[in-house]
């Protein structure tokens, strides 16, 4: 990263639960300018449950922290990978607000409720403000602690968790309020024009990560999100902590004609 980052975070007791899902059943969710990346043959959405601690955010006087849970799939753009976000619950009714007007990303406000109960990890969240699509999401697990390691390349661990970029569209109106916020740069122009498609990055050391045994419900959660139900069994991935820079988003160029 060249630059200044955009923010600094802290992460704690970070939860993945992933399930394969076909990718044609993702295809009206996904902008058309992403691919849907696939691993063996299987699309994936993933549930990220964490704490975001510490956060230093430029220009922003109070460092926020908060719980919050991302939705995601994952994706490419040409050559670039990264993830795409279908839901982010977040318990900060202001950085939920940040979140949409300073990086166009689909936030809502919930109630979210972490910790360690009898030896498993559980995670309770519950969406139902007034003018929004109730959600709830609940999970435990038990980590295995004692085996935690770095990703073996190539597996599907890594193609689960080593993501540094995201991808979101944004028409001229937001587009406006971000740039005027600071948080982006590109070839976008003032009138509108540009493609669009807007990337972020936040880069990260390579996760140290262990499996995990638990339960998971999620049905109104994907709802919510307009996601079909996948119907293979979860996956379950917990990492102590780790360490996030953000850069400035940036708006990718339009594909050139042939």
């Amino acid at each position: 990263m060249s630059e200044r980052p955009l923010a600094e975070v802290a992460l704690r007791d970070v939860l993945y639960v992933h399930w394969p899902i076909q990718p044609e059943k993702l295809r009206a969710l996904v902008p058309d300018a992403l691919s849907i990346d696939t691993h063996s043959g299987s699309a994936w959405i993933s549930a990220v449950s964490v704490k975001l601690a510490e956060a230093k955010v430029r220009h922003v006087p109070r460092r926020p922290s908060a719980v919050s849970i991302n939705l995601r799939t994952y994706v490419s753009h040409g050559e670039e990978t990264g993830v795409y976000f279908l839901d982010l619950e977040i318990d900060d009714l202001i950085s939920s607000w940040f979140g949409r007007l300073g990086f166009g990303m689909p936030y809502y406000h919930a109630e979210i409720e972490r910790g360690y109960h009898d030896g498993a990890f559980t995670v309770e969240s519950t969406r139902n403000r007034r003018g929004m699509t109730p959600a709830r999401f609940s999970a435990s697990v038990r980590p295995n602690t004692e085996d935690v390691s770095a990703i073996e390349s190539g597996s599907l661990d890594e193609f689960l968790t080593e993501r540094t970029n995201y991808f979101f569209e944004a028409g001229p109106r937001l587009r406006q309020t971000i740039e005027m916020l600071g948080t982006t740069t590109g070839v976008g122009s003032p009138d509108g024009s540009g493609s669009g498609m807007f990337a972020g990055a936040a880069e990260h050391d390579s996760w140290k990560i262990t499996d995990a045994e638990g339960t998971v419900d999620a049905g109104t959660l994907f709802q919510a999100a307009e996601i079909p139900q996948p119907e293979g069994e979860p996956r379950f991935n917990y990492a102590r902590e780790q360490f996030m820079r953000m850069a400035r988003i940036r708006e990718l160029s339009i594909p050139t004609q042939g």
